[in-house]
């Protein structure tokens, strides 16, 4: 077992709605938090959830709820920048397979760490990362 990259979606659910989750994907982050592996978030995801806010597409409490999680050092979730290696990793993500750019981040963000992401989105698990669902 290993750490894993949490999609937006996949963050939200695993705080407050864990019965949304699939029932490898609920496994696989239990391991991982009971084998002391830390699950991370992109930070794409969070300013994902800003913007989704504003739009009124989804409730404040989600994000409140990640930023909670991410403020607390015993917390099994922790947050991965944005970095300049990031940028050679998203030319594998085509954007004709994955059209979204926040999605194209966090799966060249999987990438570039060699963490397999956790997602049901469909577009993300016909990419070329590694996806658990």
């Amino acid at each position: 077992m290993n750490s894993l990259l949490l999609d937006t979606h996949t963050a939200v659910w695993y705080l407050r709605y864990p019965t949304r989750l699939s029932s490898t994907a609920l496994e696989r982050i239990h391991a991982a938090v009971e084998g002391d592996f830390p699950l991370f978030v992109s930070v794409i995801s969070l300013i994902e959830l800003v913007y989704l806010v504003e739009k009124g597409r989804v409730p404040k409490d989600p994000l409140n709820d990640l930023k909670i999680a991410l403020s607390d050092s015993r917390a099994d979730i922790k947050v991965l920048p944005i970095e300049p290696a990031i940028i050679d990793s998203i030319e594998h993500i085509h954007r004709e397979s994955v059209p979204d750019l926040p999605d194209r981040i966090i799966a060249a963000t999987a990438l570039h760490r060699g963490l397999p992401l956790v997602t049901r989105d469909r577009q993300l698990r016909e990419s070329e990362v590694e996806t658990i669902w």
